[in-house]
């Protein structure tokens, strides 16, 4: 999952034309932030219901 943030950043700054499109790296990494903390829990529990 991590590895592809550069790629979206890349993509996202390569297309950028108009001054809106400066909110949507900050929504994708707010997306991956959530990604992130969803794939933490999930595994934090699985660990806890394993132990």
């Amino acid at each position: 999952m991590l590895p592809g943030i550069p790629i979206f950043w890349f993509i996202i700054y390569s297309r950028k034309t108009t001054s809106n499109d400066f909110y949507f790296p900050l929504i994708v990494t707010v997306i991956f932030i959530i990604m992130f903390v969803i794939h933490t829990i999930r595994f934090v529990t699985n660990d806890m219901k394993k132990g």
